[in-house]
């Protein structure tokens, strides 16, 4: 499976979208190679985001 289809069928990353449409009116942040370190980090870095804002 390449990357871009494992970034569309990810169940973990399917939520992550679903819960940033709910909450930004900005498009969900890509996958950038030179930003994150690999797909944990990515993932990571998106549920430290949404839990910045439904923790205050």
């Amino acid at each position: 499976m390449g990357l871009i289809q494992y970034l569309k069928t990810d169940e973990e990353l399917k939520e992550l979208r679903s819960r940033w449409k709910e909450m930004y009116s900005a498009p969900f942040p890509p996958y950038n190679w030179d930003e994150y370190d690999g797909i944990e980090d990515y993932k990571t870095q998106i549920r430290n985001k949404l839990k910045d804002t439904t923790g205050q």
